[in-house]
């Protein structure tokens, strides 16, 4: 991954109705690794905005200032079936410290329609 303006791009697109798997480092205002109180994620398709598969907040488990979200194959399903291509975006939220300082990252996840690639 590499990060640009806060958004974070993955270098591979995810095909359609596949796991991904991810790996988040959660860092404080210095750039260093925190522990979150909470940390959540939501998932959405960036042109409609519409929430996929419910994921609305929710929770990314685990301890640590690293931790890992899988996307089941339902996470990666295509919105639109005329696009090769979707754009959906994974919103990262977390508080730390115990005093309700809060980081946020972006992640944007190309999705590849398996039925309109050529």
């Amino acid at each position: 991954m590499h990060s640009d303006d806060n958004l974070i791009r993955l270098e591979k697109p995810i095909n359609e109705k596949t796991t991904a798997v991810l790996s988040v480092t959660f860092k404080n205002e210095n750039g260093v690794d925190v522990n979150p109180d909470t940390a959540t994620y939501t998932l959405y398709d960036r042109s409609t905005r519409q929430i996929i598969n419910g994921r609305n907040g929710t929770t990314i488990a685990g301890s640590g200032a690293t931790r890992t979200i899988e996307l089941v194959p339902a996470d990666n399903a295509i919105i639109n079936p005329v696009r090769q291509t979707e754009e959906h975006r994974l919103l990262i939220e977390y508080t730390f410290g115990g005093s309700g300082k809060a980081g946020s990252s972006e992640v944007q996840l190309v999705i590849v329609n398996l039925l309109m690639k050529s």
